[in-house]
């Protein structure tokens, strides 16, 4: 698919792209047939190959309006996968337990945030803040929230409209 606007791609944006194809292609039956270990070697590549994709984008795509719209989904997506997950682990009823509150950091990528900032052990309210309302952890709802808001600015509005558009509003 993305070989039909390989002209609009960087050579390396294409490379990431096309590693990214093979290991899909290899993934076919992986599930079936193959053990824990080689399950995580796969999902580690594929990991790798998505992060690389975002550093490209964020490094070398032109601040255009495809740029931020990118950059939108992008934080959109985090945010609500990361309110999705804090509903269901503090749903369960077992927020004092502490596996769950470090998978939470791990899987936000924020065990070294929290750790640096909170000496003590883990402590369920200081971990939804640093998830939740923590505007300078770049995995934190509200900083993905106030990367929107810088966002819309930059949109194209009428002239003529001085009331805030509906996606400010929101």
């Amino acid at each position: 698919l993305f070989r039909s606007v390989r002209d609009r791609l960087s050579a390396d944006t294409f490379r990431v792209l096309g590693a990214l194809g093979d290991e899909t292609l290899r993934a076919e039956g992986l599930a079936e047939h193959h053990s824990l270990g080689t399950l995580t070697a796969f999902l580690d590549r594929v990991i790798s190959s998505l992060s690389a994709l975002s550093g490209l984008a964020m490094e070398s795509m032109t601040r255009g309006h495809g740029w931020r719209f990118l950059d939108m989904g992008r934080r959109l997506e985090r945010a609500l996968q990361l309110l999705s997950l804090l509903r269901a682990a503090f749903a369960s009823g077992a927020e004092s337990d502490g596996a769950l509150l470090e998978t939470l950091l791990a899987v936000a990528d924020s065990s070294i945030t929290y750790r640096r900032r909170y000496l003590a052990g883990l402590h369920p309210a200081a971990v939804v803040d640093l998830l939740l309302v923590d505007d300078s952890n770049p995995r934190a709802v509200l900083f993905q929230i106030a990367a929107l808001r810088d966002h819309l600015l930059y949109l194209p509005r009428e002239a003529t409209q001085a009331r805030l558009r509906p996606e400010e509003q929101v």
